[in-house]
C-alpha cells in the first residue's frame, strides 16, 4: 500500500496504474469551488488515478501559513509545464539587501561542513559574527 499527494508520479508516468501491480484507487473529495467552501471527503473509495489531491485546499484547512501554499502552488505550476523548479534562494537573491561582509559570512556558514571543522576555523567564524553584530 502507498499514498500520495504527489500525483504527478502517474502523470509523469514515473508510475502506471494497472502494470507491475500497481492499482490506483482514490478517495472521493468533494472540491470546493468557492473560496468559502471547505474540502469535504466523501468516505468512498474509488478505482483510477485521482484528477486533483486536494493537498493545498487540505494544507489551506489544516491552518499551513499562505506563504508555504504559494510556494507549493509554485512547485506544483513548474512541474505541469515541465519546467525547473527554482530553489527559494535563487528566487529571493536579488531581493537580499546584504553587505558583502553579510553575504561573505552567509556564504561561509552554509558552504563549511561544520562536522569536520575544527576549533580555530569555528573560533574565527564566531568572531566574525561578533565583530559584526556584536556580542
Amino acid at each position: 500500500m502507498c499514498t500520495t499527494h504527489f500525483l504527478e508520479v502517474f502523470s509523469t508516468n514515473l508510475i502506471k496504474d494497472g502494470e507491475n501491480g500497481i492499482k490506483a484507487l482514490n478517495m472521493a473529495v468533494h472540491i470546493p469551488e468557492t473560496t468559502e467552501e471547505i474540502a469535504m471527503p466523501l468516505f468512498h473509495l474509488k478505482e483510477g488515478v485521482a484528477r486533483s489531491s486536494a493537498g493545498l485546499v487540505c494544507a489551506k484547512m489544516a491552518g499551513v501559513k499562505r506563504e508555504v501554499i504559494k510556494r507549493a502552488n509554485e512547485v506544483i505550476e513548474a512541474v505541469k509545464e515541465h519546467q525547473q523548479v527554482k530553489p527559494l534562494m535563487e528566487i529571493y537573491r536579488s531581493s537580499l539587501q546584504l553587505s558583502t561582509t553579510e553575504r561573505s559570512l552567509l556564504t561561509k556558514a552554509v558552504k563549511t561542513d561544520w562536522s569536520q571543522a575544527g576549533d580555530q576555523e569555528i573560533e574565527d567564524f564566531l568572531v566574525m559574527v561578533q565583530q559584526m553584530y556584536g556580542s
